[in-house]
């Protein structure tokens, strides 16, 4: 982004145009969106002179005409305003003094800034409701014909959705918490594995199933290690701060299988495997749920030492975990001061769908992808890469990979 940008110093004006459908809230081109002087388009009711916008006031302006017992339109108001149909169901209105909204006063408006005062980024709120070959009839029409409420929110009325994409509250995570586990030398630990998620930060989660439920996962500790220069010591040994700390972790912790983020951390990941043989592994991310091969389990590499996930698959059942309460958080791990930093990444997790065109089929399908909200989700990542190792360290023969 850094080189486009510099590209535009050869222009007096210097335009950078970004031009989206919105997905979440401050994600994409809502965050681009919400930083501008956010034009949206008013209009003037001609009936109280109040000035409103129809996304602001949307779905309370729109208002259910009368129906007969057999559900159709049974209604005169098409002899009193011509814009409105006998077949129609609904209609606009203001919202200050009820009156219907015609579509002259939807064209009659003007763009007029919420922030006049933010001069360096123009922004245009583009939605459905001002457009007036688009009635109100129509529109809701739209609103039952689509399966999601984000696809019509996103595409029709053009407003970033967050609702039912959320795949973990922190109610979740909270209702995961023991406080009766106060000593992790209380019980037994085997079999214990390690996540990781590199970066200039990266971040780390220690967990093991539990020894008398298989089915449930025992978080036992969650660390971060900020960046900072590797340097090489006189032995010609480099040291790389983020693996000195991945490495303490898996010997405190005992660690039988790791999993670390391919994406960033190829050297840390060869690294540590120079100390650690046969127990680090990478993880890549692939669509391995493509049309042509229906792989759903994690694929292992023991050669190579990496394993290919489906990305959405898998985090998807790592949220499930924390919503069946099969994730045991004990009172050490929601005392750390990075539980509440853990509680945001994982909730920052959230389900996109978009609408892609089957190439053979030619018909529109839904699918799924798993999006970020501003502030983080490395943690989330983490214990994705915790319950992938699990899933191989618990493997005893299972045939359903969604236990």
């Amino acid at each position: 982004m850094i080189a486009f940008n510099e590209t535009l110093s050869s222009s007096a004006f210097g335009w950078r145009r970004d031009i989206s459908t919105p997905s979440l809230p401050g994600v994409g081109v809502n965050a681009s969106f919400k930083d501008s002087d956010q034009q949206h388009w008013f209009m003037k009711c001609p009936h109280c002179n109040h000035w409103f916008t129809l996304i602001h006031d949307f779905p309370k302006c729109v208002v259910e005409l009368p129906k007969d017992s057999r559900g159709l339109p049974n209604h005169n108001y098409h002899l009193k305003y011509d814009f409105i149909e006998p077949t129609d169901t609904h209609a606009y209105i203001c919202m200050k003094c009820g009156e219907f909204v015609s579509d002259y006063t939807r064209i009659m408006g003007l763009w007029r800034p919420l922030y006049p005062y933010r001069t360096d980024v123009r922004g245009y709120q583009i939605s459905q409701l001002i457009c007036p070959w688009i009635s109100a009839t129509e529109l809701m029409k739209k609103r039952r014909d689509y399966q999601l409420d984000q696809l019509f929110e996103n595409y029709v009325i053009g407003r970033p959705y967050l609702g039912d994409n959320v795949m973990v509250t922190r109610g979740d995570i909270l209702r995961c918490v023991d406080t009766s586990l106060t000593n992790p030398y209380d019980f037994r630990r085997e079999n214990v594995a390690q996540g990781v998620d590199w970066g200039n930060t990266s971040w780390g989660v220690n967990g093991m199933n539990d020894p008398d439920n298989p089915d449930r996962i025992i978080l036992l500790d969650i660390w971060s290690m900020q960046d900072a220069d590797t340097y090489t010591s006189e032995d010609g040994r480099r040291d790389n701060p983020h693996v000195r700390k991945a490495g303490e972790k898996l010997r405190q912790w005992q660690v039988t299988r790791a999993v670390h983020d391919a994406g960033y951390g190829a050297d840390r990941n060869f690294e540590l495997r120079q100390d650690f043989p046969g127990k680090v592994f990478s993880c890549f991310y692939p669509s391995l749920s493509s049309d042509i091969t229906k792989h759903i389990e994690d694929q292992w590499n023991e050669d190579d030492m990496k394993v290919n996930v489906d990305r959405t698959l898998t985090l998807k059942l790592m949220a499930k975990a924390f919503r069946d309460g099969r994730i045991v958080i004990p009172r050490w791990v929601a005392e750390n001061p990075l539980f509440e930093t853990f509680i945001k990444h994982v909730t920052n997790l959230v389900l996109i769908r978009d609408i892609e065109t089957d190439e053979k089929t030619k018909k529109e399908l839904i699918k799924e992808r798993v999006g970020t909200l501003p502030g983080g989700d490395h943690f989330g990542h983490a214990m994705n890469y915790l319950t992938i190792a699990l899933r191989k360290v618990e493997d005893s023969g299972k045939s359903d990979f969604f236990y």
